[in-house]
């Protein structure tokens, strides 16, 4: 069974309604034209409002690190809970998700545990953008438009 088989198959198990998009490359082309980029990864110093924070402990312990500061963002930037999220990874999965925000939290504490890469949050017309590294840390910021 594939990776992409395996979040498939436990991503139908968890609570609440999660699209799956097998065409990312859109989505993934939508983030990448709102944020700057050094290589491979978003230039955190060109965004707005760039926080961080750096993950310690094992994969359970990044999971919930990422989930608490994936929900003080929301609180933080009263991100309204109806609004669409997308989620992209870095190419290890084959395929996107949509979301609501106030699905948010339980998802980045699924999929971290689920597959250990980079992974990308954000929001319908990639205004923020939040990233949990595979590298061990979780960043967030606004896109300068």
């Amino acid at each position: 069974m594939t990776l992409d088989q395996e979040v498939k198959e436990a991503l139908v198990k968890i609570p609440g309604h999660y699209e799956i998009l097998e065409s990312w490359e859109p989505i993934a082309d939508l983030l990448s034209d709102s944020f700057d980029w050094a290589g491979s990864k978003i230039d955190w110093s060109k965004t707005i409002s760039h926080d961080f924070q750096m993950l310690k402990g094992d994969l359970s312990q990044w999971s919930d690190s990422a989930a608490t500061f994936a929900a003080l963002k929301i609180a933080s930037f009263k991100l309204d809970t109806g609004d669409i999220v997308y989620y992209v990874s870095d190419s290890a999965l084959d395929f996107s998700v949509r979301l609501n925000v106030s699905q948010l939290v339980d998802f980045v504490r699924f999929i971290v545990l689920a597959a250990p890469q980079h992974h990308y949050f954000f929001n319908a017309d990639a205004t923020w953008c939040l990233v949990v590294s595979s590298e061990g840390y979780i960043d967030f910021g606004l896109a300068k438009k």
